[in-house]
């Protein structure tokens, strides 16, 4: 797969990696987000009702979307996170999942910043 570096990955370089124009990335990096944020939402109230398939479920709904991606932090991530739930490892995958949060976070920062940049360069 190929490298990220942080998330100070360049959003540019994965679209050239998939041979996708950036415009259109970004917009599958954006739907990327939503969907990962409400798989997250169902990881944590599943872990919390202590239901560890419907848990692993969600990280594996991440996982496959992260790795097509190229986004290999995250993939990492979540192949734990599910391998934490299919365990009943919950306090676990919860950690995990936060962790993945803040890797979306560092994400949409980064398509923010991509977005101006984008902009600034049509005007």
């Amino acid at each position: 797969m190929g490298g990220q570096t942080g998330e100070s990955m360049n959003l540019n370089e994965l679209a050239n990696n998939l041979e996708m124009a950036e415009e259109e990335f970004l917009e599958i990096i954006e739907l990327f987000l939503d969907t990962s944020t409400s798989d997250l939402n169902h990881l944590q109230s599943a872990a919390e009702k202590g239901e560890a398939l419907k848990a692993a479920k969600a990280a594996h709904s991440i996982k496959g979307a992260a790795m097509n991606l190229g986004l290999t932090e995250i993939y990492e991530l979540a192949k734990k996170t599910e391998e934490e739930a299919r365990d009943y490892h919950l306090d676990e995958a919860s950690q995990l999942a936060r962790a993945i949060k803040e890797k979306l976070n560092g994400i949409a920062e980064g398509l923010e910043g991509s977005k101006r940049q984008t902009a600034n360069t049509r005007e």
